[in-house]
């Protein structure tokens, strides 16, 4: 990327070439993995879906799961791949944070009703709660998902012996944000305290990324330069 930029300068004209080493952080949260993490999770929640309604011993139920199989090992891709579930995860975040609690406070109005889904694409959305009253609202949180939970995280402990609970956590939030169909209440101390975390984590190991790779970039960009004097001074 840098010997690009080098090379896009120069054809300018522009003797000072800016790295933008934002650019490089980019690099280790790819937006490709994040939109395949998301297409990911909502192929799982469907399959899932399905695979919940059918009895046992039905022959559809076996095809079922081997899809799941296969999906599961897409998703194990990138179980290990923090930096780019850190980020997706936080925006989930945000999002659940948008829905509130559903509650009214003291002194204050009632907060509108809302509900959690995911959107074709595998991104959080809030949708306008039915017209019902809320206890009828509360239907909507159906706990299916959990089964799914549960088996992301077995999944995840059985390829990493040495796997953790901060990751096994994270993985789960990541590949199944929504522990039902839909969800009416949020839990904000959680939901706040897990940003804090998330947050705190993503940024130092961004700067800890830069500390390590500004001495190796500088290193190769020094040995690009000088064999690149050379071929110079060799056309002249």
């Amino acid at each position: 990327m840098l010997m690009t930029l080098v090379e896009a300068k120069r054809a300018e004209g522009s003797i000072n070439v800016d790295f933008k080493f934002e650019k490089l952080t980019d690099m280790i949260s790819p937006k490709k993995v994040m939109d395949d993490i998301r297409q990911n999770r909502k192929e799982l929640q469907y399959t899932y879906s399905e695979y919940a309604k059918l009895e046992d011993g039905d022959p559809k139920k076996l095809d079922t799961a081997d899809k799941l199989n296969l999906m599961f090992e897409e998703a194990s891709v990138n179980y290990n791949n923090v930096m780019a579930m850190l980020p997706l995860a936080i925006e989930d975040i945000k999002t659940r944070l948008l829905l509130g609690d559903g509650q009214t406070k003291k002194d204050e109005a009632p907060l509108s009703l809302g509900v959690l889904s995911m959107d074709e694409h595998g991104e959080l959305k809030i949708l306008e709660a039915p017209k019902e009253n809320k206890k009828e609202l509360m239907v909507l949180d159906d706990n299916a998902n959990a089964g799914l939970i549960q088996a992301i995280e077995k999944d995840y402990m059985d390829l990493n012996e040495d796997g953790n609970e901060y990751v096994k956590s994270l993985v789960a939030r990541t590949f199944c944000p929504l522990a039902s169909t839909m969800e009416s209440v949020v839990d904000i101390e959680k939901e706040v305290s897990n940003y804090n975390s998330y947050l705190e984590f993503y940024k130092r190991s961004k700067d800890d990324f830069i500390k390590t790779v500004k001495p190796l970039v500088e290193k190769i960009m020094g040995v690009w330069a000088f064999f690149e004097r050379i071929r110079e001074t060799a056309r002249a």
